[in-house]
Parts: C-alpha cells; sequence; structure tokens
C-alpha cells in the first residue's frame, strides 16, 4: 500500500524564518497597479480584467500588455478554444476571441436587451452560449441573432447574482435565492437539488469539484449526490475568493490567506506588506511557480514558491 504525505517544501511555508524569499513582492509593468477582477491562463499567457480591459503577462510577474476596451471586463471565461470577456452589471457587453486574444468581435445582445441589463454569468458549450441574468437564463445558437428564455427560476439581482457553469456532461445553476439547480439535457430543463444553502456568486468549479461559501465563512463542496457538505474544519472570518493549485489543493483568501489540502491540513501564508489589516485578495491564479493575486487598489502582488510530494 502507498502511502504519501504533501510536503510543503516551499521557499515560504516550512523555512521562512530561514529565507527572503519568503516574502510577497510586487509586481512590475505599466499595468500592474490596476484592480484586476479574475484572472485566466491561456496557452503561456497570464491574462487579467480589469476597469481598462484585459491586461496580459508572459511570466505572470510583468504586466506591460493591454487590450483595451471603451467599458470594463469584469469576467473571463475559456471555452472550446474561445476567450469570452463580459461587463454584465446594468450593461449587456460581451467580446470574444477565437485567435488567442489576437483579435476580437461583439457578440450581439440587442435582442436580449428588451429583457434584461444584467448579465452575471456565461457558459460556452458545442456552438451554444448561455447567460445567466437578472430574468433568467437565455440561450443563443447563432451569436446573438436570436435569444431564448430556457428558465424564469433561475433568477439573480445585483445583491446575489446568478451563475451557470458545467461539469462533465451536466449544467448546474444557481439563483438569487441560493438555490441550485442540474439539468442533464444541456439547459433544455432544470431540476432543484439543494435550497437556500450557498450564495451562488461564490460557486466555482476547482480540481473538478464544485465550492462554494457559506455564510462567506465556511467551504463546502458539492459532493456526488449533488448535496453541499463542508469541506474545511475551519471558520474563516471572510472569505473573498479561492483558486486552485494542484494534488487538490486550495488557496483560501479571507482575513488571512491560507492554503488548504482538505479538512485537516491548513497552512497560514505570510501578510502581504500592504497598509490593509486584511489582505482580502480580489482576485488569484496559482502556477506551478508562483502566487499571483490581486488586492483592491493595491495593485498585482505575487510569491514564489515550489511544491514537493513525497511518496514513502
Amino acid at each position: 500500500m502507498i502511502r504519501f504525505n504533501v510536503c510543503l517544501i516551499i521557499t515560504f511555508f516550512l523555512i521562512s524564518s530561514l529565507t527572503t524569499k519568503a516574502q510577497w513582492q510586487e509586481c512590475t509593468g505599466e499595468h500592474a497597479h490596476l484592480n484586476v477582477y479574475g484572472f485566466i491562463q491561456i496557452n503561456d499567457d497570464l491574462l487579467g480584467c480589469t476597469p481598462k480591459g484585459i491586461i496580459i503577462s508572459k511570466d505572470y510577474v510583468t504586466w506591460n500588455e493591454l487590450i483595451e476596451f471603451n467599458f470594463p471586463i469584469t469576467s473571463l471565461y475559456y471555452f472550446e478554444n474561445i476567450l469570452f470577456g463580459t461587463f454584465g452589471y446594468n450593461a449587456l457587453r460581451v467580446v470574444y476571441s477565437k485567435d488567442n486574444h489576437k483579435t476580437w468581435q461583439t457578440l450581439n445582445t440587442d435582442t436580449l436587451k428588451n429583457f434584461t441589463t444584467n448579465l452575471f454569468s456565461l457558459l460556452y458549450d458545442n456552438g451554444n452560449i448561455f447567460v445567466a441574468t437578472g430574468k433568467g437564463i437565455f440561450k443563443t445558437s447563432d451569436w446573438g441573432e436570436k435569444w431564448v428564455l430556457v428558465s424564469t427560476n433561475i433568477i439573480g439581482n445585483n445583491t446575489i447574482h446568478s451563475k451557470i457553469l458545467k461539469k462533465g456532461n451536466i449544467y448546474f445553476a444557481s439563483d438569487k435565492n441560493k438555490d441550485l439547480f442540474i439539468s442533464k439535457d444541456f439547459g433544455q430543463t432544470w431540476e432543484i437539488v439543494e435550497k437556500g444553502n450557498i450564495n451562488s456568486g461564490t460557486i466555482i468549479l476547482k480540481n473538478d469539484h464544485l465550492f462554494g461559501f457559506k455564510d462567506g465563512k465556511f467551504v463546502y463542496r458539492l459532493n456526488a449526490d449533488y448535496k453541499w457538505e463542508s469541506y474545511i474544519d475551519k471558520e474563516f472570518g471572510f472569505i473573498s475568493g479561492i483558486s486552485s493549485l494542484c494534488c487538490n489543493g486550495l488557496f483560501i483568501s479571507s482575513n488571512k490567506n491560507c492554503i488548504s489540502f482538505g479538512k485537516n491540513t491548513l497552512i497560514t501564508l505570510p501578510k502581504i506588506p500592504i497598509d490593509k489589516e486584511y489582505d482580502l485578495c480580489q482576485a488569484s491564479f496559482i502556477s506551478d511557480q508562483y502566487i499571483v493575486v490581486s488586492i483592491i487598489d493595491r495593485g498585482i502582488w505575487f510569491m514564489p514558491y515550489k511544491l514537493s510530494i513525497v511518496y514513502e
């Protein structure tokens, strides 16, 4: 029987008192000061969505490239080699690129504007685009020439957003009431599986599992029976976001930033040296070399690390 321990032989986890490499460092570049709402990796590039548009780094540290739009990009999605950028707060702005963010087109949302003014989440699957909005879930199969309302029950608002995402061949969606729905027929019909449990705006797909925050303080994971269950035996003061790393690990940003490998493994990271009591990362991304985070009004920061797994 093979037994393995996850050993975090990192420049900061176990030997932080012995090396200066334990410290967070500010990213460099013309656009490193911008607030980043979310990061996404496309091939070897790390992209961040910002109030000015999309910024790009080749090395995760230097941010000099900007794809500028005349509106903010608040979310990025990548499906089937198509990159989508959205701005959906009292607006229906969707842009997309099919050539690794070299050229961009605008999704037609003119018809959609007759029904709603908010776009909270987007899913693309096999030629179909779904958007979770303030009036339900809409679908287009012709890049916005025609929009069809596929669910009137799954509704979000500016306080609790609605969300749609896909895991395997099953669609998941959540609404302003924190109810969780699934669809096994590619969005045609929806079944409620959980009521009033997890804030839909916090639900994410990481390491092939759905995670969410309960009351903003607890990390939950959806089990095989489509029920939310506690994943980490700890109450966090406030969770602003999580990101995945290898070996089913999670980076958790709360009053203190942590790395978790499940219920009983929680490692607190050094504080980012800023003039705020709490770090509360707005966005984060973990590569095989760096943890990269964005702090509201304090720019982008990074920390080098090395992860070692020891088998015995």
